[in-house]
């Protein structure tokens, strides 16, 4: 016998992705209005997908954002971006964790943009990039006082030269 009543409710969440479409829309109306008036209206707006969309679905809102012209999503890791990318995203899609030199080759064939912080893993990049004659864009991530992940800032420019 449990010590515990059982219960027949459970817990769920419902998602309105009206109101995802609604809230992008804004976000990216709001963003254009800051813009000088002289400056490229082309603007990619983010959106962070990570975690499956903080619990609302990674691919159903990466859907719905990609149809709104959203052109640049993040993830957290390897198995989310090649899960996005599997659904059939066709976008940009950058990992926000660093990943290992070991994982180019994954990175490179699915087309990721990896947050890259260590000449290891840019070499590597480089390396399998080269054999599959792609061009891969990466992010660099710089640390600037944290001290949680990315090049020192003092380092960042030659970092990126090199």
């Amino acid at each position: 016998m449990s010590a515990f009543p059982k219960h027949n409710m459970g817990a769920w969440v419902e998602i309105d992705l009206k109101a995802v479409r609604h809230n992008f829309r804004q976000i990216r109306r709001l963003a254009l209005e800051q813009l000088e008036p002289r400056v490229n209206r082309d603007v990619d707006i983010l959106a962070v997908v990570k975690a499956d969309s903080y619990g609302h679905g990674m691919v159903e809102v990466s859907r719905v954002l990609e149809r709104e012209g959203c052109r640049f999503f993040a993830v957290s890791d390897l198995n989310e971006a090649v899960s996005l990318r599997l659904s059939g995203n066709k976008r940009r899609i950058v990992l926000f964790e660093t990943t290992l030199p070991g994982q180019a080759p994954e990175l490179v064939k699915y087309e990721l943009t990896p947050s890259v912080c260590t000449m290891p893993m840019a070499r590597a990049l480089d390396r399998y990039a080269r054999r599959a004659r792609k061009k891969l864009p990466v992010h660099i991530k710089i640390d600037t006082g944290m001290g949680r992940l990315g090049v020192w800032h003092m380092y960042a420019v030659d970092f990126v030269r090199d």
